[in-house]
């Protein structure tokens, strides 16, 4: 049985920080947190002393399209590894892998592919499913996607990729069709349904969320705003209490939006997400994409003709920016970085929060307004 003792430790754990605190870690999963560690935890653990560093539960993506250099679909799905290893540096411990529409056969070849490396460990960053954004999407919110690739709703298409096993939050557009079916089967599976790439109206955002739609993705991006006579998708998010994520590179929502939405709708339900492209940790300054270039911004992707193609933000980058913007505290960037997204999904009960008997994935950071990374530990374990 293998023990890590963190002390002198800023802990930040579900109801509480704890200043002065540790963390104590047995196998993977955390066994206890307090003030003072006894003497018998001392002598049983490799003890680190992170010299009042804060230490929080480990980030979690739920729209990871790349990272270190690689797309999630380079080469198969075989280079994801790679994307695991630069998602862990920069504190994401656990992550869902992103489809943006492509074909059906893409989509199911990449989640048979995720089904047989999520256990994998020591990769780096755990994964936890697939977020698929479509085929069921309106193809006028497209983005940066192609608009072929998105169909009408389909029940039994829907059941085949259920079948394979991995997919955990996907993205559908309200408008386009029934849902209801589609509803029912994921709730059966625990799967999160979320709205996006859409020009639903306030009532069929509403009518959605209340048919068992659960939460809505990239909160201002590829959606219609706010009108005067339709508040809209996030309208309707602010409505309803469901959970939407956002994308916080500070270029893709404009700095008082993210500080609106904070305001709005609040630290309890908005989750932070990156929709990282394959430069995201990394100092690319571009990136081919299907023959295209694009090219990197700050933490923000543009086509030659400037149009937004996803962000360069590792979760760390977006929460610093977050911070900043939302004027929240670091308590508040855990919730949305963290329990949020494991709530939303349905993991909660093993990840997202400082709690005993939970995983052991957590970070250390420098300081609490940069968010740099000062250790890493997944399933008890330090990445290096």
């Amino acid at each position: 049985m293998k023990k890590t003792l963190i002390t002198n430790a800023r802990v930040y754990t579900e109801k509480e920080i704890i200043e002065n605190g540790y963390v104590l870690i047995e196998d993977s999963r955390i066994k206890a947190v307090g003030v003072t560690a006894d003497a018998s935890q001392i002598s049983e653990s490799k003890v680190i002393d992170v010299g009042g560093k804060s230490v929080l539960p480990g980030f979690i993506d739920l729209q990871v399209n790349g990272a270190g250099g690689y797309l999630v679909t380079d080469n198969a799905g075989r280079d994801i590894p790679k994307v695991q290893h630069a998602l862990a540096k920069h504190g994401t411990t656990s992550f869902l892998v992103a489809t943006s529409p492509c074909t059906d056969e893409e989509h199911f070849a990449l989640l048979n592919h995720v089904a047989e490396i999520i256990g994998d460990k020591g990769v780096g960053s755990n994964i936890l499913g697939v977020h698929m954004e479509g085929p069921f999407l309106n193809p006028e919110k497209s983005g940066a996607n192609d608009p072929t690739c998105v169909s009408l709703p389909d029940a039994e298409k829907f059941k085949a990729f259920v079948n394979c096993g991995t997919l955990k939050l996907m993205t559908i557009s309200p408008e386009t069709g029934d849902f209801s079916e589609i509803i029912r089967i994921a709730k059966k599976n625990n799967i999160t349904l979320s709205i996006g790439h859409s020009t639903a109206t306030y009532e069929q955002a509403l009518n959605a969320f209340n048919s068992g739609v659960e939460g809505a993705t990239h909160l201002f991006n590829t959606m219609n705003g706010i009108a005067a006579r339709d508040p809209g998708i996030i309208g309707a998010t602010g409505d309803c209490g469901v959970f939407a994520s956002v994308i916080s590179d500070g270029r893709h929502v404009h700095p008082f939006n993210l500080n609106m939405l904070y305001k709005c709708i609040g630290a309890e339900r908005l989750i932070l997400i990156t929709d990282s492209a394959p430069t995201a940790g990394t100092s690319q300054v571009e990136w081919n994409f299907g023959g295209m270039k694009v090219f990197v911004r700050g933490f923000t992707c543009y086509s030659e003709k400037g149009n937004i193609m996803g962000s360069s933000l590792t979760m760390n980058k977006g929460a610093s920016i977050a911070k900043q913007n939302m004027h929240c505290s670091t308590s508040e960037i855990v919730k949305m970085c963290a329990e949020n997204p494991a709530r939303f999904i349905g993991c909660f009960s093993e990840k997202g929060s400082i709690s005993v008997g939970k995983d052991a994935d957590l970070i250390v950071l420098e300081n609490e307004d940069s968010f740099d990374i000062n250790k890493v530990f997944i399933a008890g374990e330090e990445f290096n």
